[in-house]
């Protein structure tokens, strides 16, 4: 797996996370009152199928997996950058691939062009419980991307991948190695870029 413990799909908060399982266990049908190892329980007996296969599952909050690891407290003691700092000191190399963002980005939405498909992945990665001037962080996305830059098809579907590409990979391994070489002084960042 790419990525890093600082990309997006690894920071949700817990209780984020929480309110996107509830939300999921709710739409699979469960209909008890109890708590957590209720919930856990009634997965457990679903049939398979109906937990790998498409759902139509939304939910409100930012990120595009809706079941992913999280640093919630539970496995890890302390937050990340307190337990960098009591590691021994280590040299560190990480990477990212230039176009990884095209494994994920022309995978599961409908749109009419390029640049809505652009605008709905902004729309998954960036919602209220991330920025607070939604439409604004967007706006301003969006023109990152598409400004003084040409709208074709081609140019546009490239611009979807690498949007993707640094949203759910390349912006956490570049802030993560940042914080090592911070802690440890010694971080080798490789980019490869696949033709």
């Amino acid at each position: 797996m790419s990525g890093s413990a600082l990309c997006e799909f690894a920071v949700r908060t817990a209780k984020n996370q929480a309110r996107v399982f509830d939300d999921l266990v709710e739409k699979l049908g469960f209909t008890g009152t109890g708590g957590s190892q209720e919930r856990v329980d009634y997965l457990r007996n679903l049939p398979i199928e109906k937990l790998t296969g498409r759902t139509g599952f939304t939910y409100d909050l930012s990120g595009f997996m809706s079941m992913c690891p999280n640093f919630d407290g539970d496995f890890f003691p302390k937050p990340l950058d307190e337990l960098r700092k009591e590691a021994s000191k280590k040299s560190v190399m990480t990477g990212i691939s230039g176009n990884e963002g095209i494994l994920f980005a022309f995978n599961h939405f409908k749109y009419t062009d390029y640049t809505d498909l652009l605008k709905q992945h902004i729309a998954v990665d960036y919602k209220q419980d991330v920025v607070d001037d939604v439409e604004g962080v967007r706006k301003e996305i969006l023109d990152f991307y598409t400004k003084d830059y040409p709208t074709d098809d081609d140019h546009m579907m490239r611009r979807v991948a690498e949007f993707v590409g640094d949203s759910i990979f390349h912006t956490g391994i570049l802030v993560d190695s940042s914080k090592c070489r911070r802690a440890w002084r010694r971080c080798l960042v490789l980019c490869v870029r696949l033709l």
